[in-house]
């Protein structure tokens, strides 16, 4: 492999930009963009190399930095399945990275012999990109990265992150069968591997879904009317090219799309967005007061939802990912239990997740929900354990997946093979039905955005949590936030997450009710004294890395962490942040 032109781009285009040691986590690589170009560089070399590592399949590239502000970037690489890359390559992606300027060459011939790569292969590279002033720039030099190690570089411009995971998943599967591979990109032609064929099969499978619905009854009545934050971002414009595809005939009641936060004179993610109305418990600016009529807020790069109402008082009242995981997961369980399929549910959480949520799809539902550490990587990967597995963080990222095993049961059952219809339970009444399309919510990372509309569309839920029977017996963790300061943002979660060999933590539930078994105490807590949940967890995860990788519940767990003492703890983080960060967990350079 010839590795010349890299050398050259490098001196004369790209040096390294920081000595400070980068790390590539969850949300990829992401900073000030006007640093950034030297990074992005080097991504599109690994994006090459990751390529002809999996037979000339091709690689994504989405240059973002989601909800952060505009005045940032970064990039994040997508394998031929359409999920995030596989956590192997992302210490090789810190490594090269990292690397100075004249060891870059050594770091690129090593990774060739570590995993045997094959430079004869043609190889391409997927690239895409939000709508930040910087990201024209950025992409540039990702594929010049790509070239400059003679692969392709395909630029598809301006994606919301979740199309481009299904274009780039959607085109890997003309490559023919594979485990890596699922039955959605195995059997979609060509040309759905594009952003039209994203909006045609996505559309198609909502209007047969709505046309399954029928006529609004007593026992069915979808709330058509919804208002979209776009955030300022790639998501309004992409959701009005969705809108303007959604077509029926007399028989389909299609959604009234109100786009707000479009992008055409507001900043991205400034004071909207999913991010926003999940850290402030509030409304984002310009969102209207109409009492009862749903609200959604994506992030800057859609692949995040926040679902939210204003009551008859125009209180605010909002649906987040906690929420949203417990009506799937009534959604399906009551679908597979009243059909009769043998198909295993299970709900994938963290440690920071509403411990009334968890309590509620457990006890309630009888639905299993398993414990990871936080990041999305950990949740999708625990996913592929059940037939269907339900991840939703709270902060509004997450999906549905479906093993190969379930899309045979499901098809099967759909096709008519097995002589009944799909039965379906809504919690109001039981209905019979035939699904002639399962992929609304696509199995790739970042899909979750439709998945609630695909629920509530069929079913006689409401958005409204008030009025929706399964989710009233949700006591809300929320309200003690709305009056405290989060310690920490969603994104310090992730830092967490990425420290080496961080112990299991035990929610906040668990401990309370371990304490209560074994003390038999029957007096009720002052819950006024104690800090949230996310505190509690937090501050074990804290006094554990460094005791053998060994929580201490041996003391009195129920007692919490006292205010004082967390406000203490909080200044102690602030003091002593930990390098490459700028305390929100996104690395800075």
């Amino acid at each position: 492999m010839n590795f010349s032109k890299v050398k050259e781009k490098i001196k004369n285009g790209y040096p390294k930009g920081t000595d400070r040691s980068l790390s590539y986590g969850t949300a990829g690589f992401r900073g000030p963009a006007n640093n950034l170009d030297w990074v992005m560089f080097r991504m599109g070399l690994l994006g090459a190399l990751r390529s002809k590592s999996q037979k000339g399949r091709a690689i994504g590239a989405m240059i973002t930095a989601s909800h952060n502000p505009v005045g940032d970037n970064g990039i994040k690489l997508i394998d031929p399945n359409g999920e995030m890359l596989e956590a192997s390559w992302e210490g090789v992606a810190t490594d090269l990275v990292n690397a100075g300027d004249v060891d870059v060459i050594n770091v690129l011939k090593n990774i060739v012999a570590r995993f045997n790569i094959d430079a004869s292969i043609p190889a391409i590279v997927y690239v895409a990109q939000d709508t930040r002033p910087s990201s024209d720039i950025l992409s540039a030099a990702v594929r010049d990265g790509v070239e400059a190690l003679g692969a392709s570089a395909k630029d598809f411009h301006l994606l919301t992150t979740p199309q481009l995971h299904h274009i780039v998943n959607v085109q890997n599967g003309q490559f023919g069968s594979s485990d890596e591979l699922d039955a959605l990109a195995q059997s979609s032609p060509a040309q759905d591997a594009s952003e039209e064929g994203y909006y045609a099969k996505l559309s198609e499978a909502f209007v047969s879904l709505l046309r399954l619905r029928g006529e609004p009854s007593a026992e069915n009545h979808y709330e058509t009317d919804i208002y979209v934050d776009g955030s300022n971002g790639i998501g309004a414009m992409k959701m009005a090219s969705l809108r303007g595809r959604l077509t029926g005939g007399a028989d389909v009641k299609l959604p009234t799309i109100r786009i707000f936060n479009d992008g055409k004179a507001g900043v991205l993610n400034e004071g909207c967005g999913a991010d926003f109305v999940k850290t402030t418990q509030k409304a984002p600016k310009g969102a209207p007061y109409n009492g009862g009529i749903k609200h959604a807020s994506f992030d800057g790069d859609a692949d995040r939802i926040i679902y939210f109402y204003f009551d008859e008082a125009h209180a605010f009242h909002m649906l987040d990912g906690d929420k949203i995981s417990a009506l799937i997961s009534s959604f399906f369980i009551d679908l597979v239990r009243e059909s009769g399929l043998d198909l295993k549910i299970g709900v994938i959480q963290t440690a920071y997740a509403n411990g009334a949520s968890t309590n509620y799809i457990e006890n309630v539902l009888k639905v299993p929900v398993a414990c990871v550490s936080t990041g999305v990587k950990y949740l999708h990967h625990k996913a592929k354990d059940y037939d269907i597995g339900i991840y939703f963080e709270a902060n509004g990222h997450g999906t549905v997946l479906f093993s190969p095993r379930a899309e045979h049961i499901l098809q099967e059952r759909i096709s008519g093979a097995c002589g009944v219809d799909v039965v379906t339970g809504n919690g109001h009444g039981h209905h019979h039905r035939k699904r002639r399309d399962s992929h609304v919510v696509f199995k790739t990372d970042g899909d979750g955005a439709v998945v609630v509309e695909e629920i509530l569309a069929p079913s006689s839920t409401e958005c409204r949590p008030s009025d929706a029977e399964q989710l009233q017996a949700l006591p809300v963790d929320d309200e003690v936030l709305k009056s405290e300061e989060p310690v920490m943002s969603t994104e310090e979660y992730e830092v967490l997450a990425d420290l080496p060999a961080l112990p299991a933590v035990i929610p906040k539930d668990e401990l309370v009710l371990k304490h209560e078994r074994e003390e038999a105490q029957e007096f009720a807590l002052d819950t006024s004294k104690f800090v949230p949940l996310d505190e509690v967890a937090l501050k074990l995860a804290d006094n554990a890395i460094n005791k053998d990788n060994k929580i201490d519940i041996t003391g009195d767990a129920s007692s919490g962490v006292a205010k004082d003492e967390a406000v203490k703890w909080e200044k102690d983080l602030d003091a002593n942040k930990i390098a490459g960060t700028d305390g929100t967990g996104d690395l800075y350079v």
